[in-house]
């Protein structure tokens, strides 16, 4: 079995990632939960959302992590009700934003960043020095 085989039969048997992040509406506790998304649907996300002028993250990432978070939520996001995963779309998600205080909202920002960008980085970086020697082959 060739190397490429193995990590797609491995990320197969893999759990998706996922983030709670409790936020407070109208007084009620709302726990939310974000899945990682595709990598194909998180790029043509970030596509989307160009960086802003003066911002250091989205220069390092080049993309508006917040706009690409925003786009990513109901794609990703389910509301915990009891042990029920709701799923809702993008209106309902839109009212959300509009209700919720800023912090609440950059909870959300930053758990749909990590699973889909730091997180991501981070295993490589592990995955490297996890394979032989620590040094991973040079692209050619």
């Amino acid at each position: 079995m060739s190397l490429l085989d193995e990590a797609l039969e491995a990320a197969a048997a893999e759990v998706v990632p996922h983030l709670d992040v409790d936020v407070e509406l109208g007084g009620k506790h709302v726990p939310l939960r974000f899945y990682r998304i595709d990598g194909e649907r998180w790029a043509e996300i970030t596509a989307m959302s160009p960086a802003r002028l003066g911002s250091a993250i989205d220069r390092r990432y080049g993309y508006n992590f917040q706009a690409a978070s925003r786009i990513a939520a109901p794609i990703s996001g389910r509301v915990l009700d009891g042990d029920d995963e709701v799923e809702y779309e993008d209106a309902k998600w839109g009212e959300l934003f509009k209700k919720l205080a800023g912090h609440n909202i950059k909870l959300i920002h930053s758990a749909i960043w990590q699973l889909n960008e730091y997180d991501p980085e981070v295993r490589v970086v592990e995955a490297k020095k996890a394979s032989k020697g620590g040094l991973g082959q040079k692209p050619s």
